[in-house]
């Protein structure tokens, strides 16, 4: 009987799971490691199989799909326990809560699937080696994958559907964080049918799933009776990589819902700890098993150490190319006029920069410079300060504000002291590493500032689109979950430069540039740079253009909706929106200057090309925290409150 008049409203649980936890800290610390180490090896395996055309494959494209459902399984939860345990917040709001909860359910069946399909592959494959190919292309593996994810989200549609019309009596879950159990506990109804039929959903799926690995498993044990030696070891090493993962997975699922069913009683700590080595272990495990027991993933990841080895130890690459051209140019000696340039390649350590060797006046411009760049950072760090300290900015608009000035901060940092020493101190010198540092810093912030600039025009256009329901699309939560990721993705574009540049030879330490960018570099190599630079050219212009398109679909539907406001909402609206396009347009203009207007034939020198590419770091890093400061009302206002305290408090001892 459902226990409706004792029912309250929730907005948000409180997270007591590790309420009894005698060291939180030390144990939080572990699941961020351990969180941390999963991340990152799921990710290398994806990018692995991603970027080596070899291993698109049927059986890798399964390994790919079981990495992105391990970082799905282990993210679903682990930041809420590591934010209890260390930062201790314990809340989290009704509508996070359901989304944990789905997405938990739905990673959680999909390693199931995922783990039966591998062994569906490895059984065609031992059974039909042959026809393997023909049985499960690419195409093929694909859909089966979207198909079982279909399956799997309409099965965890189950749990939200039954659990949000149930009325609430607590707000405090025993769990350390969302899941069905945890939530159906909250609820004032008898909770022994719900529970009922989700044991009896997820019994039905695990003796399944486990059931159709333990055939597949009996029928490549059969056919290995009938190979050779040869074939039993290759089949035994595949099988084996597979059976660790599926032990890894099913043994404490087994061990939380099979023996407590038969009687082994479990306390709710024994049942928890057990299931965060579910979501932690297969997390950590399946991608260490992958690469180091599949040949093809393990020769990869040598290759990729060695060729980052050959980066930090510059001498030794250099010592190997030039070994080479010695010997190319000994047995190739009557045609050493008509040979490439990488056999003239130098040992290169440091970098001489010389794109002011022209300027007439270095200090004046130095100065200058320094100025602004002062300026510049001060502003930032000040606008980032106003935020952090008052709580009543902690807002998804502000939070992106922050985000802006760290991109500003970085963008302003990652040259200007280089190019100020050069005018100010003389120092034209930097070395080899710190060159490709510069660099990678450099060319990240530049596409941090296209998508802060981007995802700021976003957060506009869902508050004038969609103004009451704005605060429940974009939290804070989703505000920093979407930054984070244009991180990790601006990352994967930036990767790109340097590993192009570190392989390729030089000849000669002297640029013509300014600072070390990609340019720059690549005009010092013994290479052709036209293709690098198209390589490049085509990044860039896709990824200008797609943020730009954002940006102003963005305004057009912003001012489409202007048109049937009032005038008062109007006004709002172009304020906001003025302050956005004063950033958008001082950033924007020099690129297209430098980029857009020298492809259709308006020639500038290097000179001016510098001046603009100067212009591009120096301006929107100044202009942004001071546009930000006095057009947004709240900022402005926390200003003010400080001046007016300041001039206040020496005229209280007059």
């Amino acid at each position: 009987m459902l226990l409706q008049n004792a029912s309250i409203t929730v907005k948000h649980f409180i997270i007591g799971g590790f309420d009894t936890v005698k060291r939180p800290v030390a144990v939080g610390v572990v699941i961020l490691i351990i969180y941390i180490l999963a991340i990152f090896a799921n990710t290398a395996n994806i990018l692995f199989i991603i970027f080596d055309k070899r291993l698109h494959k049927p059986m890798y494209l399964l390994v790919c799909n079981l990495a992105v459902v391990d970082i799905m399984y282990t993210s679903s939860a682990t930041p809420t326990m590591i934010g209890v345990l260390l930062a201790d917040v314990k809340t989290i709001s009704y509508v996070d809560c359901l989304i944990q909860m789905c997405v938990f359910h739905l990673a959680m069946v999909m390693e199931r699937f995922a783990l039966a399909i591998m062994a569906f592959d490895r059984l065609i494959a031992i059974i039909f080696p042959f026809h393997y190919h023909c049985f499960l292309t690419n195409t093929r593996t694909v859909v089966l994958t979207y198909i079982l994810w279909i399956i799997g989200c309409g099965t965890v549609v189950l749990f939200p559907a039954t659990v949000i019309p149930l009325p609430h009596c607590t707000l405090k879950l025993k769990y350390t964080f969302c899941e069905y159990a945890a939530i159906m506990r909250t609820t004032c109804v008898n909770i022994d049918e719900y529970f009922n039929q989700s044991a009896i959903w997820s019994f039905f799926i695990s003796s399944f799933t486990f059931t159709f690995i333990c055939i597949s498993y009996c029928g490549i044990l059969f056919c290995v009776k009938l190979s050779s030696n040869n074939d039993k070891k290759k089949m035994g090493s595949t099988v084996v990589s597979h059976a660790i993962c599926v032990t890894c997975f099913y043994s404490p699922i087994f061990i939380i819902v099979i023996l407590s069913r038969v009687g082994v009683v479990l306390s709710l700590d024994e049942r928890q700890g057990l299931l965060m080595g579910n979501i932690l272990g297969p997390s950590l495990v399946n991608p260490f098993v992958y690469c180091l027991r599949t040949t093809e993933i393990k020769n990869k990841m040598v290759k990729i150490f060695k060729k980052i080895l050959r980066f930090l130890t510059v001498e030794s690459m250099v010592l190997k190319a030039l070994e080479k051209s010695k010997n190319i140019i000994l047995t190739v000696l009557p045609a050493v006029s008509s040979m490439s340039l990488p056999n003239a390649s130098i040992k290169v350590t440091h970098f001489i920069i010389g794109g002011f060797d022209t300027v007439k006046r270095p200090i004046a411009v130095g100065v200058v410079m320094l100025i602004t760049y002062l300026l510049a950072v001060i502003a930032n760090v000040l606008n980032i300060l106003f935020i952090i300290f008052d709580k009543r900015l902690h807002k998804p608009m502000y939070i992106l504000i922050c985000n802006l000035a760290v991109v500003d901060i970085l963008y302003c940092c990652s040259t200007t002291p280089t190019m100020i020493g050069v005018l100010l101190a003389g120092v034209n010198t930097i070395s080899y590493v710190e060159c490709f540092i510069q660099m990678s810093v450099f060319h990240l912030v530049g596409v941090m500032e296209l998508f802060a600039l981007a995802i700021m025009a976003f957060d506009r256009f869902i508050a004038f689109s969609f103004p009451f329901q704005y605060h429940s699309y974009l939290t804070n939560t989703r505000t920093l979950g979407l930054t984070y990721i244009l991180w990790v993705v601006a990352s994967g574009f930036v990767a790109v430069m340097p590993v192009t540049a570190a392989t390729l030879p030089y000849c000669t330490s002297r640029m013509k540039y300014a600072f070390c960018d990609y340019a720059a570099v690549i005009r010092t190599t013994c290479v052709d740079p036209n293709y690098y630079f198209n390589l490049v050219s085509v990044m860039m212009f896709f990824l200008l253009f797609f943020t730009f398109s954002f940006i102003g679909l963005s305004y057009f539907v912003i001012a489409f909706l202007m048109k049937f406001s009032s005038n008062r909402d109007k006004k709002k609206m172009a304020s906001t929106c003025v302050t956005h396009l004063i950033v958008v347009t001082c950033y924007y203009s020099p690129l297209f200057v430098l980029i857009v207007f020298t492809r259709v034939g308006v020639v500038l020198t290097l000179e001016e090309r510098q001046g603009l590419l100067i212009g591009t770091i120096l301006s929107p890093s100044l202009v942004n925290p001071v546009v930000y400061c006095f057009r947004t009302k709240e900022i402005k206002n926390k200003i003010f409150t400080m001046f007016t305290k300041r001039l206040t408090y020496p005229t209280r001892f007059l």
